[in-house]
Order: C-alpha cells, then structure tokens, then sequence
C-alpha cells in the first residue's frame, strides 16, 4: 500500500502535488493484481460482454461493480485510504468503469458532479509512451477549466505533459483535469473515483442522485452499500455516512 509506510509530510506533499497539478503516479501499486483484473475482463465475464461500441471508445457497462477481481484489488491496494489522504477527508467509493480505446483520444475534462471534491484511479493493461497512448495532461487545468480555451488551437499545438506508465502504475486524476492521449494501439483501462465527504444537503443529495441514476456503485464492503444508502438518502429516512474506504447506513438519520 502506497500510504502505509508514508510519514504525515509525505501525505501531505502528495496532496499539495494533487490540489495543484490534478494528478499524482503510483509506481506499481496495483502490480500484484492487475493481470487478474484484464484478464477477466478478456476472459469476457458477464459484465465485459455488454460494450457500448463506437470507432474509438468502448465502454464496458457495470464494471467493476459485479468484478470480482478488481474488487480486491481496491480493498487490498488500500486505495480508498490513498483517495482518503489526497482528499483530506473520509470518502465513498462512487463507481467503477472499463474501456477500451483505440488511438487518439481528444482534450477533455468535466464531471456530472459540479461541488464534489473526487479523485479518479486510472490503471492500464500495458506500459503506454508519449506517443504510445500514454494520459496527456494540463496540470492545473482543474483549477479554472473555463481559462483553458484549448478548443481555438489544434489538438498538436496543445503542451500536454505525458504520463508514461509501466505495468500496475496507478495514476491518480482530478477529473476536471483536462487529458488527452497521442497514438496507441487497442488498449484496455480501469478507473475507479472516489469522493470526498460533502458539506450541506445540496451536496450530500447530489452524491446521492448520482449513485442512484448513473453508476454501479463499488464500495469497500457490500458492492450493493452505497447505492442502498444512496436510496435510502433519497426518500429521506437516512443520510448518506462516507467512512475511509466506504459507506454505511444511518439508521433513523435525516440528512443535516
């Protein structure tokens, strides 16, 4: 686990690292699991049989909410407790998701979520170059995306810094973070986002509305958790209770 042996400064760096540039590397840490986790999504288990398909992208619905394998490696790596320390707070694993991309990939950033603090875990199924595939990024483009008009230059004139990546390297996205990718052949990509305990019903009900309508929900324990929890938080008979690595229900509690 990359936080277990780290000093408090050593956390608090990377954090620093994360809030400003919107990214941060993980050499390694999803090593020991990784050929786990492609290899049932090549073996074509239930949830990779079902793709969205187009030319460049696809994506394989549901998973890793119904992934064995991916599930331990969330729970063994120790990553809700990495999202935890980037975020400086305690966090609800919100989804996650595998795609398939082929070449080039546009500039692009946003969320659905427009007031949640989150941190999206990008693994790959290959070591991926500058001009192989690897994640192009503007760092600090999360910061002001409206100042970051990259649309009135063509995509070559764009000074993404290249995040070359090995095997079982994990990088770690603010999702607002303007990225794009150069070149590369068929390559496959897990992501799982974490979010940040929010402040106010607004914010709270906002988690919830989005567990509820969009994504299978991972958590750390029960794959099904959060989104019960989330429901629950919808119909006003409980609050949604974010803990370091995932959520419980709070029986009888309204949402402050």
């Amino acid at each position: 686990m990359a936080e277990a042996n780290e000093s408090a400064e050593e956390v608090t760096r990377r954090r620093a690292r994360y809030e400003l540039f919107g990214f941060e590397v993980f050499p390694g840490l999803l090593g020991d699991f990784a050929g786990d986790v492609f290899r049932e999504i090549e073996e074509g288990s239930p949830v990779g049989n079902r793709l969205s398909k187009n030319t460049e992208h696809r994506s394989i619905v549901d998973h890793p909410g119904a992934s064995p394998a991916l599930t331990r490696a969330v729970s063994a790596s120790g990553l809700a407790d990495i999202a935890a320390g980037l975020l400086d707070s305690s966090v609800l694993c919100l989804f996650g998701e595998a795609s398939e991309y082929r070449g080039d990939i546009s500039w692009h950033g946003g969320t659905l979520l427009r007031s949640a603090r989150l941190v999206t875990f990008v693994l790959h199924d290959r070591p991926l170059g500058a001009r192989d595939g690897a994640v192009l990024v503007l760092p600090g483009s999360h910061r002001s995306p409206g100042s970051y008009r990259i649309d009135d230059f063509p995509e070559a004139e764009v000074p993404g810094w290249a995040i070359e990546t090995g095997p079982g390297d994990v990088i770690a996205l603010e999702p607002r973070l303007q990225r794009a990718a150069i070149g590369g052949r068929v390559r496959r990509q897990v992501a799982v986002t974490f979010a940040a305990e929010p402040v106010g019903p607004a914010a709270k009900r906002e988690i919830a509305e989005f567990i509820v309508a969009d994504r299978t929900a991972v958590g750390s324990g029960s794959l099904g958790a959060p989104y019960a929890v989330a429901r629950a938080a919808l119909s006003g008979n409980a609050a949604v209770v974010f803990r370091s690595g995932g959520a419980r229900q709070a029986s009888e509690a309204a949402m402050e």
